[in-house]
């Protein structure tokens, strides 16, 4: 390997040497840290935002950004909370629903949420069965 170079054992000592076999002194290694740390941190807030702004987009476009996210962005960011944040509606106990329409299991005709009002007490139940 060409860019690997031996440092006779004279001239090594107990201080630390850079890749191309100068001495490193305190200041060197302060800029080394800095620069790291200015790789990671510019990224990360970037990256944080645009996640926030993926979970407030509708169900299909968000689940097709996190089928493309890396196992490992679950660790570095905080899902949990953005993600409580991002979905947290406006309505108070007491509120009354906001009206919407769904399509009936054979696909014939739709149902709206408001053609019940003051006829029939309607449960609304929201979570997976699968």
């Amino acid at each position: 390997m060409a860019w690997i170079r031996t440092i006779p054992k004279e001239e090594a000592g107990d201080e630390p040497r850079g890749l191309m076999g100068r001495r490193l002194n305190w200041k060197d290694y302060m800029r080394r840290a800095l620069k790291i740390a200015l790789a990671f941190s510019l990224p990360y807030p970037l990256l944080l935002v645009g996640f926030y702004v993926a979970m407030r987009q509708s169900p299909e476009v968000f689940s097709g950004i996190m089928s493309k996210t890396s196992n490992v962005a679950f660790l570095i960011f905080p899902f949990k909370r953005m993600w409580l944040s991002a979905r947290e509606g406006s309505l108070k106990v007491g509120d009354a629903a906001p009206d919407f329409s769904l399509e009936t299991y054979d696909r014939k005709s739709r149902v709206r949420l408001s053609a019940f009002k003051g006829k029939k007490p309607v449960v609304l139940v929201f979570g997976s069965y699968t």
